[in-house]
């Protein structure tokens, strides 16, 4: 062997000739494996002991940050001054930024969880500038908090909604276990359009309702407009509004109050009532009104009906009036009466009625010309127009 020539270093049985083994390259790898998980570890500056809730007028001494007395050695997160934002050492005299987030590093990514604070104890804040327009002291760093709102839990069927802290454990609504939200809904608007309820509980309360197919509920209350409509309540729903138009009740103790009614294709109920204007309408009377005379007065009151007298006397060529309360005969009603029958058999009887407001006065006049008196009851039928 020539002696310039190296001489290779014997293989020892179990042994590894690292000559053989490209060490440069795995330490490449291992390397850039590290790497790789310090900088993602490096985004993470773990906690602060408080972070700003506004402008800091000095960065400097020992002072109060939302709520905490901080001090000499303190961490903060300054997140409210534009390029001075970042995070800071407290010192008696200027603050200095912390090592983790000097003067020229990319801040993008980088978070940080406050500890105390009245406003952002508990929270983390994130950095949300853009890569390439994040230096520290050199653009305004952008800190978002990124906590889900925690609540306190509810029941077990209470619905939780705490990403927007909407809901966390509200009793209005509850889960029934079965796939199903139940309980008491209340909906408050300017515009509710297009809604089917069926909660027997459920309340509306709007300017305007519009296109409600069906509600099952025990009262409808609405103080602008009601619009399509369909009531199929029976414990008797109500319906109070400047304009109620395109209604149709099934209910038989439902009552309609409105300045206007219109397009009402039928009503069984009770009473409608109504101080404007009602057209369009049909109305279906269950009931005739019914009255019996005596001492000239009746009391009958109602559209239609029958009124039944005393036994009358009245001599040939004489009149007996009555008077006869009606509170439904106004000043310009049309009231139409006539001889229906009665225990009188004198002939020629002539019935008329004159309209008043609540009242009108029945004429009976005995035209008979054998000159006989009447000499018993007459039966009248009357309908009010």
């Amino acid at each position: 062997m020539s002696s310039s020539q190296s001489a290779t270093p014997p293989m020892i049985p179990g042994s590894l000739n690292v000559d053989t083994i490209q060490v440069n390259k795995i330490l490449k790898i291992v390397d850039q494996v590290v790497g790789d998980a310090l900088s993602d570890l490096n985004s993470w500056k773990g906690a602060v002991d408080a972070a700003s809730t506004g402008f800091i007028a000095s960065l400097s001494g020992e002072q109060t940050v939302d709520g905490v007395a901080l001090v000499n050695g303190d961490k903060v997160l300054v997140k409210d001054q534009g390029v001075q934002n970042g995070l800071y050492i407290v010192q008696y005299t200027a603050w200095y930024r912390s090592d983790d987030m000097v003067d020229g590093t990319n801040a993008a990514g980088f978070a940080v969880f406050v500890k105390d604070g009245s406003d952002n104890n508990d929270q983390i804040f994130v950095c949300t500038n853009a890569d390439g327009s994040d230096v520290v002291g050199t653009d305004a760093l952008d800190f978002a908090n990124i906590n889900a709102t925690i609540s306190a839990a509810g029941a077990d069927t209470n619905v939780q909604y705490n990403s927007g802290g909407n809901f966390a454990g509200d009793a209005k609504f509850t889960y029934d276990g079965n796939g199903a939200v139940a309980s008491t809904v209340s909906m408050t608007s300017d515009l509710i359009s297009g809604v089917t309820l069926t909660d027997g509980t459920a309340t509306l309360t709007a300017s305007n309702l519009s296109g409600v197919g069906n509600v099952g509920c025990t009262s409808v209350t609405a103080t602008g407009t009601v619009q399509g409509v369909t009531l199929t309540d029976g414990v008797g729903s109500t319906m109070t509004g400047g304009v109620v138009t395109g209604v149709t009740l099934t209910d038989g103790t439902a009552s309609l109050t409105s300045s206007n009614l219109s397009g009402v294709g039928g009503v069984g109920c009770a009473s409608v009532t109504a101080t404007g204007a009602v057209s369009g309408g049909s109305f279906v009377v269950s009931a005739k009104a019914t009255g019996t005379e005596a001492a000239n007065a009746v009391t009958a009151s109602g559209t239609a009906g029958v009124i039944t007298t005393s036994a009358l006397t009245t001599a040939a060529a004489g009149t007996y009036a009555v008077t006869w309360t009606n509170t439904f005969i106004a000043a310009d009603s049309v009231v139409l009466v006539t001889l229906m029958g009665g225990t009188n058999t004198t002939p020629g009887v002539q019935v008329s009625a004159t309209a008043g407001a609540g009242t009108s006065s029945i004429t009976i006049t005995n035209n008979d010309v054998a000159a006989a008196a009447l000499n018993g009851t007459l039966i009248l039928g009357f309908v009010v127009l």
